[in-house]
């Protein structure tokens, strides 16, 4: 059930954001702003190592946060990755075939 709702995820936010499947799956906790739905890209996974602001819909920031929500990730463990395996293991690059 897990793996569904995260692939779900995954695809809402590369279709609503345009993310880079390697900046997507090292997104951390404390790179989304539910509040003002939008997600900080830090320089450091970014593919042009610059940092930026991208906006997402109502509809993603409230998926998200179901996500956070069903693994249990609050805005106080700011460095846990969103992304996960069915094992509950960092979701790599590597992992994603399409």
């Amino acid at each position: 059930m897990y793996t569904g709702r995260r692939d779900y995820i995954i695809m809402v936010l590369m279709i609503d954001t345009g993310l880079r499947v390697s900046e997507m799956t090292s997104l951390i906790r404390g790179d989304f702003d539910l509040h003002y739905r939008q997600i900080n890209i830090r320089a450091e996974i970014s593919k042009s190592k610059r940092a930026r602001i991208v906006p997402i819909s109502r509809t993603t920031a409230n998926l998200l946060q179901d996500l956070f929500d069903y693994i249990d990730v609050t805005e106080d463990e700011p460095e846990e990755f969103v992304f996960l395996t069915q094992y509950a293991e960092r979701y790599l690059f590597s992992h994603l075939v399409f």
